[in-house]
């Protein structure tokens, strides 16, 4: 066999430069530093876990990366540490020679052999075949969206050609669209009791109660208490995100995390105590209502549940996303049965990287 034409080593301060120059090379787009450090170097699970590969020929030359973040897995109310593979990347010029699986499997042995449960991701549909059949993984899960229009203002105005007219005519649909929303809302509330919505910048006071309530009854997602959305969303530096939440008195009832992007909002957590069907449904039609009065023509959420999330979302349009599949690695042999299955997890968006 011949000689390898690159050397892997572990990523060191200031590799990060030339990480995010081969980031811009491959994806076509630009990372900041800030997203790098809080991504990698602040995450409070583990820090700059990436084994690179460096040109022999020109050692200056970054040639291909691997990275993983560590996280908590949640296995119904205990902690197990794993993580989830992301920015893999190998530059054009050394493509085809098994670096990819190189770079991965050198990284899976020392995650197995710190005692890491497994390792998870969202390859997209031309990826994860790859990933099947060269490390390992296995195909969970595809996602499913669940979509809800707020307004009609692109279709009327390609319809009615007339910018004026179709703002004048989405005036009345998105009245008619919120009157239906606010319905949905108290019938959902029906019979439940006193209620009150609420909306932050950054993770409520009374959240960790809510995470200690519901994570005992998901068999496996990630752990989300408050610290994780502290790190995950609060401290984010490229993204605003909002929490949106349902609550009795002091107790949170339901929890909401979305972002905006362009007319979209999308939903990237959804969490209700005892997943109460009503509450729920009355949180998604807050959120609706929420994102029409911004002014976002679309709501959509992403994520997988064992008939939880169909329930939630009554009325949402529902699509299976065949390009973004949930895959994992299981390290920890006694978790490979209970892993695999898809009914027992619990992903949603937030889960991945898409934002």
């Amino acid at each position: 066999m011949s000689e390898r034409l690159y050397e892997m080593r572990d990523f060191a301060a200031g590799d990060e430069v030339k990480v995010l120059g081969l980031f811009e090379t491959v994806f076509g787009g630009k990372r900041s530093k800030a997203h790098w450090d809080w991504l990698f170097r602040d995450n409070p699970y583990g820090a700059n876990v990436v084994t690179l590969a460096w040109s022999r020929a020109n050692p200056d030359v970054l040639a291909g990366s691997y990275a993983v973040q560590p996280i908590l897995w949640n296995l119904a109310g205990r902690t197990r540490h794993a993580c989830q593979s992301l920015d893999t990347m190998v530059h054009q010029d050394f493509r085809m020679q098994g670096m990819f699986e190189n770079l991965a499997q050198d990284r899976f042995a020392r995650l197995t052999q710190a005692g890491q449960a497994g390792i998870y991701g969202f390859p997209n549909l031309n990826s994860y075949p790859a990933a099947v059949r060269k490390l390992g993984w296995t195909r969970v899960t595809f996602m499913k969206s669940y979509q809800r229009r707020l307004s009609l203002r692109g279709p009327l105005k390609r319809l009615l050609r007339l910018g004026a007219l179709a703002g004048f005519a989405d005036a009345f649909v998105k009245a008619a669209l919120a009157a239906r929303f606010r319905l949905d809302r108290k019938v959902a509330l029906r019979g439940v009791g006193g209620t009150l919505f609420a909306e932050s910048d950054a993770v409520p006071d009374g959240y960790e109660e809510l995470w200690r309530s519901v994570c005992i009854f998901e068999v496996l997602s990630l752990w989300k208490d408050a610290a994780y959305f502290k790190w995950r969303y609060d401290a984010c530096p490229s993204r605003k995100f909002r929490y949106h939440y349902l609550r009795e008195g002091d107790k949170i009832l339901a929890l909401a995390v979305t972002t905006d992007t362009g007319d979209q909002r999308a939903v990237l957590e959804f969490i209700v105590a005892g997943r109460h069907i009503g509450r729920a449904r009355a949180l998604a039609a807050q959120l609706a209502l929420a994102a029409q009065a911004a002014g976002r023509e679309r709501l959509d959420f992403t994520g997988s549940s064992l008939e939880f999330f169909d329930a939630a979302f009554k009325g949402f349009k529902r699509l299976p996303l065949f390009n973004h599949v949930f895959c994992l690695r299981i390290f920890d042999p006694e978790l490979l049965a209970l892993a695999t299955n898809p009914d027992n997890w619990t992903v949603t968006n937030g889960d991945s990287d898409a934002y």
